[in-house]
């Protein structure tokens, strides 16, 4: 396991909700809340906040889980 979070860094993602709508990247590269916090699971993080900004965005942040 490779890690490049210092031990008590953030990572922040503001993303595209996973819609169809006129803006935004296509429907096909988006990733839902759901993915992204399974995704994260996998890769020892763990969710610290999540928001849903507005129509279109949510924003996660995580920290590494403990061991």
């Amino acid at each position: 396991m490779a890690i490049y979070l210092k031990p008590d860094g953030r990572l922040i993602l503001l993303e595209w909700k996973k819609k169809k709508d006129v803006e935004g990247p296509p429907f096909k590269d988006r990733i839902s809340l759901q993915q992204m916090l399974y995704l994260a699971e996998k890769a020892y993080l763990k969710v610290e906040r999540r928001k849903n900004l507005n129509s279109q965005h949510y924003l996660a942040i995580f920290s590494i889980a403990a061991s």
